[in-house]
């Protein structure tokens, strides 16, 4: 057998050398293996091994399609921040005097101020942030329309550094852009951004963050659209729940008023099964007295409340603003308001109110920590 000769070992350590340097900066890469290049089992091997991980994935975004808009059409949607000097933004799409839009029913038009305009959303804030995902890697994915070339992209952002998409080309069609980054070692959140950084407006639309090295192609919806806090649920079989974090208290009163902290939002012709679980004290004399206040037009409300002390006093009403009521007393007592929703075409908030039922000079006090769990089954 023909012993290697010095030449051969030199190219052979550089072909391991080769190797070895590919897999240590293993990742998805399109461009290999290269049309005409000799193949390379370690490049299959890399796209595989990234296309396993990405494959399945959904985004994690919360209401990535910005359908929900509970400070009205002209302030940013529900789980997201407009940022920028003299940065505005209205909704677009169905229904709406600018009809642009493409995934869903709506789409963010920003128009740029005195500085670059965002439209960002915290997918996991410097408060709810795990850093078991540092050093793991996310792309993200964002259509958007503009006419100017170099004044839109989108950005994945960790709190250390960021990741920008390529800018849209400016040829005034809707674009898909991505981008990949490696969250750093010193990660302190997870933000995804619309970035509009010159004068004029651009539209965005499907927010789309996945975990993995392959940037997706297209939206990918969630398994259910929903937010804890703030957003909303677009997913049947999706919860919402909040709770109130300060007292409710009327003395000879008998006024409605918002509880503050107990509402949940809905979207548009969805049916929602709602519970406010109340921990409060009134008097015999007092009572309670509640209602709820919601979207506009529904195609069906009802609800009704009670007290563990009492039956109720009056029926279930089917109208929102209606009051019922509920017997009282002295001591610690739990209540529950709950009905059905079957919305129509106006989004928007189910808020809780509550009164004294006969003015009583004694405090009758909803404690916080009641809360509201609302689920959508339809």
């Amino acid at each position: 057998m023909k012993k290697p000769t010095g030449s051969t070992l030199s190219i052979m350590l550089l072909v391991l050398l080769a190797w070895v340097a590919v897999m240590a900066d293993a990742a998805w890469d399109k461009t290999k293996p290269a049309s005409g290049a000799p193949l390379v089992s370690a490049d299959f091997r890399n796209n595989w091994a990234e296309l396993e991980k990405s494959g399945n994935a959904v985004t994690m975004t919360r209401d990535p399609v910005l359908g929900v808009w509970n400070a009205g059409t002209t302030a940013a949607p529900s789980n997201y921040t407009l940022a920028g000097t003299g940065a505005t933004i209205v909704r677009t799409g169905t229904g709406e005097a600018d009809t642009t839009r493409q995934v869903g029913k709506y789409a963010a038009k920003v128009t740029f101020g005195s500085a670059t305009a965002t439209l960002c959303q915290d997918v996991w804030s410097t408060t709810t942030f795990d850093t078991g995902l540092r050093g793991r890697t996310f792309s993200a994915g964002l259509w958007a329309k503009t006419s100017t070339a170099s004044q839109v992209r989108a950005q994945i952002d960790d709190g250390v550094g960021t990741t920008n998409t390529a800018y849209h080309s400016g040829g005034g069609a809707f674009e898909w852009l991505t981008a990949t980054r490696t969250l750093d070692t010193s990660a302190t959140k997870l933000t995804m951004c619309f970035r509009v950084e010159s004068a004029g407006a651009a539209y965005a639309s499907a927010y789309t963050l996945v975990i993995g090295a392959l940037p997706p192609d297209d939206y990918r919806p969630p398994i259910l659209q929903y937010s804890f806090s703030t957003g909303v649920f677009t997913g049947v079989g999706a919860t919402y729940y909040t709770a109130s974090t300060a007292a409710f208290t009327k003395n000879a009163n008998t006024t409605l008023s918002d509880v503050t902290g107990l509402a949940f939002p809905v979207s548009a012709n969805e049916v929602t099964a709602f519970r406010f679980v109340l921990k409060g004290v009134s008097t015999t004399t007092a009572d309670w007295k509640f209602a709820l206040t919601g979207p506009a037009s529904p195609t069906a409300v009802w609800y009704g409340a009670m007290s563990s002390m009492d039956v109720p006093t009056t029926a279930a009403v089917a109208a929102f603003g209606s009051a019922v009521a509920a017997g009282g007393a002295t001591v610690e007592d739990t209540l529950i308001v709950h009905g059905l929703l079957r919305n129509g075409a106006n989004a928007g908030t189910v808020q809780l109110q509550a009164a004294q039922q006969t003015s009583d000079a004694t405090n009758t006090i909803i404690r916080a920590e009641s809360y509201v769990l609302a689920e959508r089954v339809q």
